[in-house]
């Protein structure tokens, strides 16, 4: 082996080493975790919930054949299927704010609790109604392979609460 070689071999085992770790860790944020961690199971559920904010479904971590229910009805059949929802769907647009997620998670699946507050998109129109979720996801190296959405949506002039603490931080 000559010496370019060696140098060569030693600084690809050094990046592999510096990309796989955090990997390895179930690291969150922009780096894909890929183990069954609760982080890592929560931060992939996390990039779908995002997505109502941001109208990018792109960023969503799905698996290519995953598939969405909502009360009971069948919204997505591929993870194409269901970013594409994300990143078109007109009355996502409604969606002004999200919050007090609570997780309850169990190996590979996930339960978000959560609350969307909503108003007429494109202007300034005062809040329309808070939508009361509850999203299971099962997760697989990273992917999400399964979402069940059940909601109710109570119509009003004012955000409502969850009825539970806000989630600490």
């Amino acid at each position: 082996m000559t010496k370019r070689s060696a140098v060569a071999l030693a600084v690809a085992a050094a990046a592999t080493t510096i990309v796989a770790a955090p990997l390895a860790r179930g690291a969150t944020g922009s780096t894909q975790c890929t183990d069954g961690s609760r982080a890592c199971v929560i931060s992939a559920a996390k990039t779908y919930i995002d997505a109502f904010l941001s109208h990018d479904g792109s960023k969503v971590r799905l698996a290519p054949n995953a598939r969405r229910t909502e009360n009971g009805m069948v919204t997505g059949t591929s993870g194409r299927e269901i970013a594409n929802n994300l990143s078109t769907n007109q009355g996502d647009h409604a969606i002004y704010a999200l919050r007090d997620v609570r997780w309850f998670v169990d190996g590979d699946q996930a339960i978000a609790y959560y609350l969307q507050d909503t108003a007429a998109p494109n202007t300034n129109a005062p809040h329309t109604a808070t939508v009361h979720l509850a999203e299971r996801f099962k997760v697989d190296r990273g992917l999400i392979q399964q979402i069940e959405a059940i909601f109710w949506a109570s119509p009003g002039p004012t955000p409502e609460s969850s009825g539970w603490e806000a989630p600490s931080h």
